[in-house]
């Protein structure tokens, strides 16, 4: 889940206050009325965290399109990413920062 900071004017020191609770607990997050956010060591990875939200906000947008989505059971994700690294060899994150 990607977490939505509250809505602050822009260019003002609430902004900064609104993503403050998130920004230690995730690298991704929403702004509320404003867009997305992305943090990384480097410019290229928080470029490619921003790629990969949106490249997952447009899949979720179509499969609401196709009804209700149905998540996975958490264990059965675990299942499938312990398969993925170690039958199939890759490492989370799949694009490289």
């Amino acid at each position: 889940k990607i977490p939505t900071a509250p809505y602050a004017r822009p260019s003002t020191p609430e902004v900064a206050a609104s993503i403050r609770p998130f920004i230690r607990q995730t690298d991704c997050l929403l702004l509320d009325h404003h867009g997305s956010l992305t943090a990384g060591a480097s410019l290229s990875e928080a470029y490619h965290k921003l790629e990969l939200m949106e490249q997952v906000a447009k899949s979720y947008l179509a499969a609401l399109q196709l009804g209700p989505v149905r998540e996975l059971d958490p264990e059965e994700v675990e299942k499938l990413n312990f398969m993925r690294e170690n039958t199939y060899g890759i490492k989370w994150p799949v694009i490289p920062f």
